[in-house]
């Protein structure tokens, strides 16, 4: 890595643990949490996990060192005195920490990054072309900080579902942490303004890189974690091939998810206050506990799920972790983001809507790119039978092309925002994008109807003009 670019991501890193501090302050402020600094800034007295350990690190650096902790405690309380000044009963969560994502972060770092908050009106444009989403599973596979899941949240809710039903039907993938914590707040905060009470369950909002699931084979690790998640892609791969256990569809696959992440994140906590950093003593009380929680859960596949639990040493793993990050009890998510994504390419949502990244295939680095490039590769050859040309029309495609290939697989329904050289532009002269979707779309879709609408104006403000696809297959009306 370039000095430069260490120096970027340090600065980028620290800006983005101020902003974690801020939104779990003001999730906690607006449940009518009260308690010390730390307690209010890391998310610990909500009932579910929001906060990622990954941007918690700074509750370790405060545990062992004097001087660290003296300067974190004076931005604790910065953070939560400015945060308990804002009344959250009125506006929206999301234009505050917009704002306060926009101030923290510079345009030209958000443009690298390609961290953009998609208008409202562009996605309630988007959900007002598609059918009535009232009880349907709705998933964003780039959700960032979760407009999308938000607004249809609340469109669920306009529409007569319970606010129950419509918090468990959106699901959220992103690569962020950041993002993830931000979404998963935004969507307690909702529920909260609906129901002026805090959600029992967690959100179905996780850390994924959506990627590197559909083309890569693993999912977002930090050390320690990889042999469970070897284990756990084992575990449930075999359940599902070999249909040893009746996972029932997706909607049950969610609720499977949401009761063993609320136990689990229970455990933790539970063994964590009886504990503190002992690892024998964690590592017994997380299993116990756990056991204890979804003993009476009848369904096969909590038993088999506490059988490989067992099995694999998770709760050892977690305990390591709890100890060799200072007290940092937030792992309740990272092991659903471990189990979510393998599921849900089993048994598939009914919608999927989204804002993509827009990175040419060219300049996408990641371990799967590869196989992003033979995917789409795969496709053009289909329709443009010259090898050469074939590979001159992969420079000029988009991975936003690619995933949504893939989501037309998944899904009935499929609304995509995407760079307008990848879906049609008048004005170029060399369209290879727009060739590399038609090939994809043509070679996936199998039946349905196609909408492509063109804004002949710069919506996010960076430069390139977005075009949106809305598809149905067959059978959607």
């Amino acid at each position: 890595m370039a000095p430069q670019n260490e120096e970027l991501f340090i600065d980028l890193f620290i800006r983005h643990t101020y902003m974690q501090l801020a939104v779990m302050a003001s999730l906690s402020a607006t449940l009518g949490k009260s308690g010390k600094h730390e307690e209010l800034a890391s998310g610990s007295l909500i009932n579910v996990d929001i906060a990622l350990p990954y941007l918690n690190w700074w509750r370790q650096a405060r545990r062992y060192n004097d001087d660290a902790r003296k300067l974190i405690d004076e931005v604790l309380e910065e953070v939560v005195n400015r945060t308990y000044m804002i009344s959250w009963s009125s506006g929206t969560a999301e234009d505050v920490f917009r704002m306060l994502y926009e101030f923290l972060v510079e345009p030209t770092v958000r443009r690298r990054l390609g961290e953009y908050y998609t208008p409202p009106w562009l996605v309630e444009f988007m959900l007002n072309e598609l059918s009535e989403i009232k009880g349907k599973i709705i998933l964003d596979p780039f959700c960032g900080s979760g407009t999308f899941l938000v607004t249809a949240f609340h469109r669920k809710v306009d529409l007569k579902e319970s606010p129950d039903d419509a918090y468990n039907e959106v699901v959220g993938f992103d690569v962020n942490p950041l993002a993830v914590a931000v979404a998963r707040a935004e969507l307690i905060i909702a529920y909260w303004r609906r129901t002026q009470k805090e959600p029992e369950n967690p959100p179905h909002i996780y850390h994924i890189d959506t990627f590197a699931i559909w083309f890569g084979e693993g999912s977002i690790l930090i050390p320690g974690l990889n042999e469970v998640a070897s284990k756990a892609r084992s575990f449930l791969q075999t359940l599902i091939n070999f249909g040893f256990v009746n996972l029932g569809g997706t909607r049950d696959i969610l609720v499977l998810l949401r009761d063993i992440e609320k136990s689990l994140t229970l455990a933790i906590r539970f063994a964590y206050r009886k504990c503190g950093l002992e690892i024998d003593c964690l590592e017994k009380m997380i299993a116990t506990h756990l056991e204890e929680q979804l003993k009476d859960y009848q369904h096969d596949f909590i038993q088999s799920f506490l059988d490989h639990f067992k099995k694999s040493s998770a709760s050892g793993t977690i305990a390591k972790l709890i100890a060799n990050h200072g007290g940092n009890d937030v792992w309740g998510t990272v092991f659903m983001s471990i189990y979510a994504p393998i599921l849900m390419t089993k048994f598939k949502p009914d919608v999927i809507i989204t804002n993509p990244p827009w990175i040419p295939v060219t300049e996408y680095q990641a371990p799967y790119s590869d196989k992003i490039h033979e995917h789409i590769l795969e496709k053009i050859t289909m329709c443009v039978k010259d090898k050469n040309k074939a590979k001159q029309v992969l420079t000029g495609a988009d991975v936003a092309s690619a995933a949504l290939g893939k989501s037309i697989s998944f899904a009935d329904e499929v609304a995509y925002i995407m760079n307008e050289d990848q879906l049609f532009n008048h004005r170029r002269s060399t369209p290879a994008g727009i060739v590399a979707t038609y090939c994809i779309l043509r070679n996936t879709l199998r039946g349905g109807n196609v909408k492509l609408y063109h804004f002949d104006f710069d919506v996010f403000q960076h430069g390139i003009k977005p075009a949106v696809i809305i598809i149905k297959r067959g059978g959607a009306s």
